[in-house]
């Protein structure tokens, strides 16, 4: 038996009475369906926002603390004002 029931997201738990039943979303963009498809989320690779934006800081912090290091490293041995970084004299 399917059926319909309304969760605040996808991590909250089951509504009392229902702990062993199957999660399933209803997802539809006029781009690409006729009507909405009904899947689980594990079958989309489907994840929250907060896991998605986890994921890429993960990924820019490392990046960004390199860029950092290097503009400091950059002013601490003063090549901006010898002027050895070629064209660019102040």
């Amino acid at each position: 038996t399917v059926e319909r029931i309304t969760v605040p997201s996808l991590e909250a738990a089951p509504p009392d009475g229902m702990e062993g039943a199957t999660l399933y979303i209803s997802l539809f963009s006029k781009d690409y369906h006729k009507e909405p498809v009904i899947v689980q989320p594990r079958d989309v690779g489907l994840i929250s926002l907060k896991d998605e934006v986890a994921d890429a800081l993960w990924i820019a912090i490392p990046i960004a603390s390199i860029w950092l290091s290097l503009g400091v490293a950059f002013i601490k041995s003063g090549s901006f004002t010898r002027g050895t970084l070629g064209p660019l004299h102040f």
